[in-house]
This record gives structure tokens, C-alpha cells and sequence, in this order.
């Protein structure tokens, strides 16, 4: 996860090398995020993650599971990483629902979403053009209508992310706590 980071930031680098007005501002704020993104990961011992998915049924078929979101919080202890997984899974857990209803048990909300996102094309297009496009989106809404069922938080799954020598010494740590 490090290096897909540290290759957008470069990116983000390369970016703002281009634009000449800005550079140096862009610059502090590239060494910055790499200062802040090395000493985090200096800082994260224990890395916990987990998934949200809901669970939501068209009709009477079988039930849909959709992901949500992957989530992972990295903190010095294990406690303080499930902590802020939780809070952050909870958060994510919202989301999750108010989507699913809003997606699968609003069929009017989703057909005026659609409509209103569509304005300024549906203005330009012939009666007929228009009436087709409103037909394939209603037909598209009913077939996303359902009910959720409810949203699942996977168990949280912690590593550790201490570097080999510093395991080592803290397992040597510990065998001289208990002498």
C-alpha cells in the first residue's frame, strides 16, 4: 500500500512540476505528505483491517451481497488500531446503509436523480428521443428496486507491522520482563 501511495504522490510531483507559478509551494506540500506518510509508517505497529458489505434482495430472489468498503487503520498498538477501525468501519457502516436504501428502496428518488442529472441533454433531444432515454431510466431504477436486508462488518484482522528486528527485540524484551 506504501509504494501505490508513494507512486501517486510522485505523480502528484510530476504534476505540479509542470505548473511553474506554483512550484515551489507544490513542492513543500510534496515533501511534506512524503515526510508525514514515512513517519506514519514508522509509527504503525499493528495495521487492522476489515469489509463492509450490505446485503439487499430484489423481489423474492436470492440475496445480493455488494462490497462496500475496505478499510484499514494502522496505530502504535493493537488496541489503539481496532479502536480507530471501529470508528472508521461505524462511519463507513452509515454510509453503506443510506446508499442501499437510497439505491434500492427509493425508485422515484433514483428516477429524479437520473432526470436531474440528465437536464441539460434532455433539453436538446426530440420528443421521441426524450420519452425513450425516460423509459430506460425508470426501466433501469426498477430493476435496481429491492429492500436491504442489512449492512455486515467483517471481523477485524490485525497484523504486525514492526520491522524483523524490532519484533525480535521486543520479544527479547519480553523474555527478560518475565526472568
Amino acid at each position: 500500500h506504501k509504494f501505490i501511495l508513494l507512486y501517486w504522490i510522485y505523480r502528484f510531483y510530476l504534476l505540479t512540476s509542470i505548473i511553474k507559478r506554483y512550484d515551489l509551494t507544490m513542492k513543500i506540500i510534496f515533501y511534506l505528505l512524503i515526510l508525514i506518510i514515512h513517519c506514519n509508517s514508522l509509527y504503525a505497529e499493528f495495521i487492522c483491517s476489515s469489509e463492509v458489505k450490505y446485503r439487499w434482495r430484489k423481489g423474492q430472489e436470492e440475496e445480493i451481497v455488494a462490497m462496500w468498503a475496505k478499510i484499514e487503520r494502522g496505530a502504535t498498538t493493537e488496541v489503539e488500531s481496532k479502536t480507530a477501525l471501529n470508528k472508521a468501519t461505524e462511519r463507513e457502516r452509515i454510509k453503506a446503509e443510506e446508499y442501499c436504501k437510497r439505491e434500492h428502496e427509493d425508485v422515484s428518488g433514483c428516477i429524479a436523480t437520473k432526470l436531474n442529472s440528465l437536464q441539460p441533454t434532455l433539453s436538446g433531444l426530440t420528443f421521441s428521443a426524450r420519452k425513450k432515454l425516460e423509459e430506460s431510466l425508470i426501466d433501469d431504477c426498477q430493476r435496481k428496486q429491492g429492500s436491504c436486508i442489512k449492512v455486515e462488518i467483517a471481523e477485524a484482522t490485525c497484523i504486525d507491522n514492526k520491522p524483523p528486528e524490532a519484533a525480535a527485540t521486543a520479544e527479547d524484551d519480553k523474555a527478560k520482563k518475565k526472568k
